[in-house]
């Protein structure tokens, strides 16, 4: 069994997106664990990719299975590239997964008949999901027609024409997702590309514009202080002093463990003179919390103060609740104080995108 794992970005001119593929990184790291002689590959840039897929000589493809990473800024060189896997190797499994999927089954119905070269889509998080379909793909010898037959959960695909979505998963406790960076499968893209980390999965907001605003992502997980400490250890030692350093959660500084997170960074950069600069999202609530974490990192992070919209309507619509005016003044005057950066979202209307 050959498993491909694909972040992609262009790459012809300059690297489009300079990203750790993280996403991709934990459901290797995971897949590892549990098959630990399994041939595994992960893919950022689209000429590796290439000239990996050129070295394989598989035949038709029976026992190659390769899972895309999808996002709205690389859904169309996906499905290009999985195009091209297709021709190349007939009987590859192709496995796309990502926020980009349409929560209503309509969409998704509509979007997988139209991409006939992508075999199945796994929505939400993919670890289980991913591991459960390869092994039932190596137990049905990687025939497609019995491994959907038995109708793999947190599934979307179709067969014979027919729409199917199988029921999803447990979710899983992101301490139980082995690091993809200890494990040695990100080295390659290191002073390449920028390290990207996640210290809490879930999100207990409910916007509607967001793709973690759906009840399936309500109970937020958190990695342990001994977990996280280790991971930006190994990190910081593979680092130049001037790389910067993205965490990939959704709220950081809003909750009490993020304060320990701030400190072991803090510690992480004492030691190593690494990371010089954080980009993060911060979250809009706890600003007192917020602002401490920003003053343990003594200004490394750009505080943010999202609006999104200032029409009640619209954030009533969206299900949305700003920051209050006065706690972004006191916001701007710790950064004004402390010299750390801020920056402010807000949402503008555009054409709907097909699929979404």
């Amino acid at each position: 069994m050959e498993i491909i794992l694909c972040n992609l970005t262009h790459d012809y001119h300059v690297i489009a997106n300079n990203k750790m593929p993280l996403s991709v990184g934990v459901i290797g790291s995971y897949v590892k664990e549990q098959m630990p002689n399994t041939n595994l590959k992960i893919f950022k840039q689209i000429s590796l990719l290439e000239k990996y897929l050129t070295e394989i000589s598989m035949g038709n493809g029976k026992g190659i299975i390769v899972a895309f990473s999808n996002f709205i800024w690389n859904q169309s060189l996906n499905i290009e590239i999985a195009k091209i896997i297709k021709i190349k190797f007939p009987e590859s499994i192709i496995i796309f997964g990502g926020p980009n999927f349409s929560i209503a089954s309509e969409g998704k119905e509509e979007f997988l008949l139209t991409q006939r070269e992508i075999d199945f889509y796994i929505p939400h998080e993919g670890e289980y999901a991913f591991y459960e379909l390869i092994k039932l793909s190596e137990n049905c010898d990687f025939d497609l027609n019995k491994i959907k037959l038995l109708k793999p959960k947190q599934c979307s695909y179709i067969d014979k024409n027919s729409y199917i979505e199988t029921e999803l998963l447990p979710r899983i406790k992101i301490i139980d997702t082995p690091s993809p960076y200890k494990m040695g499968l990100m080295d390659s893209f290191f002073g390449k590309f920028v390290p990207l980390i996640q210290f809490t999965r879930g999100c207990p907001f409910r916007c509607s514009y967001c793709t973690e605003g759906g009840s399936y992502w309500k109970n937020v997980f958190r990695k342990n202080d001994d977990f996280v400490e280790e991971e930006l250890d190994y990190i910081a030692q593979k680092c130049d002093v001037n790389d910067e350093l993205h965490v990939a959660d959704s709220n950081f500084g809003m909750y009490a463990q993020d304060e320990i997170y701030a400190s072991l960074i803090a510690k992480v950069k004492l030691k190593y003179n690494w990371p010089n600069t954080i980009l993060v999202a911060t979250g809009k609530n706890s600003k007192e919390r917020v602002i401490r974490v920003s003053e343990t990192l003594d200004g490394l992070i750009p505080l943010s103060v999202s609006v999104q919209s200032t029409d009640l309507t619209v954030l009533k619509n969206v299900k949305r609740k700003n920051i209050k005016t006065d706690d972004i003044f006191s916001v701007e005057l710790s950064n004004k104080n402390s010299g750390t950066g801020s920056y402010a979202d807000i949402i503008l209307t555009l054409p709907v995108q097909r699929y979404i």
